[in-house]
């Protein structure tokens, strides 16, 4: 062992070791090393380096845990576990023929402050001495070209290396590339065996880092006005305190995030009802306010960002419920501009508005799992969606008073919107009958993925200006489908002549009722900044919602 003491300024200092454990040593290596621990937390230093080859093989260290049962490599997790230390190399440093086994990480680099260790990259393996040569000669002769102003000569021989330089990049690159053993190889077998290895899926995301600098980034991003959780702190604690908690929370993501497990209390809320109107004896009148701590759902933010922009690519142009910069009024722009088209082109568009009964309710968690998984989510991360799933809790907090907790289902989430529309453009009598195959699809969909649609609430309606429109009867669930001239969806009315009198007329009603409720409300009130407020909180906003239709 040898450890060094670095003071790059009065006020930072680093205690940088190394150590080499023989793969043959006993387990007084591990009372040396913790030794050597407890001394270094006794002096009081925040920030601690240990390099070296460990020479424990069978380490999951994405996950941060043994992959077998031996009591050694289990002790040295436990005591790395109790002094708070990062092990930040995760690429293998024992390189291994098997595809399968990629290699051991041995040589490990950990800290108590993972940001002395900054990622350095190395120039590619074709960019050689020779290479780096030839480009700082290259530099220099343009340098003096620049200098001497407009130099002929000069100009020609910094061509002339310019080239020269490209083209021994390219004879490294191809060099680098090149397989000696299969050019001259004659004949190509019918079949390769892969010895029952899997095939490596470059678009995976199985695991998630979260950095002290990020959490500190986004701490100071809380809503203040947010209520806590269970755990009952509350978030100006968090935000006022932002430096000072923000390793201590990174540390804790990260222990859940590698090991694949929401805790416990995280997974716990309280259930604030709020009443949505008409008689409060019903409980189907009150919608519920989910409570969640404060730190959990920070740690969801750090998770969802991670899954949103992995799987952002698969998602088709059509889905604009919770993708970033969509919304209801890119959606109706799009659909309104293909149905608006195919009435220029004098045809009929047939459209099912549908809508499922209790969307937010029935989503398999297990089919979830199954869609995130054939999206390439999988690893650690996967099993903490699995873990963030299963055994919530909730109770239900009035006045202070709360009742006992109740663990939910395991087979639901709320995470999808609980309505969509099906469009086809109709031309023909064979059009009708592709349209009733297109409901059949849905039917089988929701069969498949546990999901029902309410009947009651879908409709069918024939945007058409045809005199003599295709007409025919849809089934849902072996349920007739109401037909009807308008509709509401996303609070927008959809004509069947694609006509905005509907909407208009709505509109200005609905604007009519508040600005008459605001007059009675506030009548003697002469604070015009409060009139305004409310205004264009009321009236202004509903008239402008979805104009740009």
């Amino acid at each position: 062992m040898l450890a060094l003491e670095i003071c790059p300024n009065p006020t930072t200092c680093v205690l940088f070791s190394t150590f080499y454990r023989p793969p043959e040593a006993d387990e007084s290596f591990l009372v040396h090393f913790k030794g050597f621990l407890a001394k270094y937390s006794e002096t009081g230093l925040s920030n601690l380096i240990v390099a070296g080859d460990f020479n424990f093989p069978h380490v999951n260290w994405y996950a941060g845990c043994p992959t077998c049962s031996d009591v050694g490599t289990e002790d040295f997790c436990n005591i790395l576990d109790d002094y708070f230390l990062l092990q930040l190399n995760l690429n293998p440093t024992h390189n291994s023929t098997n595809v399968a086994s990629p290699g051991n990480i041995l040589d490990l680099v950990l800290t108590s402050n993972e940001s002395l260790v900054k990622e350095k990259r190395s120039r590619p393996p074709w960019i050689d001495n020779d290479v780096m040569r030839l480009i700082r000669k290259k530099k220099k002769r343009l340098w003096k070209l620049i200098k001497s102003g407009e130099s002929a000569e000069l100009f020609e021989k910094f061509k002339v290396l310019r080239r020269v330089t490209k083209k021994r990049i390219d004879t490294g690159y191809r060099s680098y590339l090149h397989i000696p053993c299969l050019r001259n190889y004659k004949k190509t077998p019918g079949t390769f065996g892969l010895s029952n290895q899997d095939v490596i899926n470059p678009n995976l995301l199985s695991d998630l880092s979260v950095s002290a600098l990020d959490v500190q980034k986004a701490l100071p991003n809380i809503n203040l006005n947010k209520a806590p959780g269970p755990d009952q702190l509350p978030p100006r604690i968090l935000r006022r305190c932002a430096e000072e908690l923000s390793t201590l929370l990174a540390h804790l993501f990260h222990l859940s995030l590698r090991s694949g497990v929401m805790p416990k209390l995280w997974k716990s809320a309280n259930i604030t009802p709020v009443h949505k109107g008409d008689k409060k004896e019903f409980v189907e009148n009150y919608r519920s306010i989910s409570l969640l701590p404060i730190p959990a759902k920070c740690l969801e933010i750090f998770v969802y960002d991670a899954i949103y922009d992995h799987i952002f690519p698969y998602l088709t142009e059509w889905q604009h419920g919770f993708v970033k910069g969509r919304s209801c009024v890119t959606q109706l722009i799009l659909t309104y501009h293909h149905w608006a088209k195919a009435l220029d082109g004098g045809c009929q568009v047939n459209v099912a508005f549908l809508d499922f009964s209790k969307a937010f309710d029935r989503v398999s968690h297990s089919v979830l799992l199954e869609k995130l998984c054939s999206f390439g989510v999988s690893g650690s991360l996967l099993r903490w969606c699995e873990s963030y799933f299963t055994d919530r809790r909730q109770r239900v907090l009035i006045d202070g008073v709360s009742s006992s907790w109740v663990v939910l289902p395991g087979n639901t989430i709320a995470l999808y919107a609980d309505d969509c529309k099906s469009s086809r453009t109709i031309d023909s009598a064979d059009d009708i009958e592709i349209y009733h195959q297109d409901l059949e699809n849905f039917e089988r969909w929701s069969t498949l993925n546990g999901m029902d649609f309410d009947v009651k609430k879908c409709k069918i309606v024939r945007i058409t200006r045809k005199k003599q429109p295709f007409t025919s009867t849809f089934f849902l669930n072996n349920t007739e489908l109401e037909q009807v001239e308008e509709f509401k969806d996303l609070g927008v009315i959809t004509d069947h002549h694609l006509k905005w009198n509907s909407r208009v007329n709505c509109v200005v009603a609905k604007a009519n009722r508040t600005l008459g409720l605001i007059k009675r409300i506030c009548k003697g009130l002469n604070d015009l900044k409060t009139l305004r407020t409310l205004y264009c909180s009321l009236v202004r906003s509903n008239l402008e919602y979805c104009s740009e239709l």
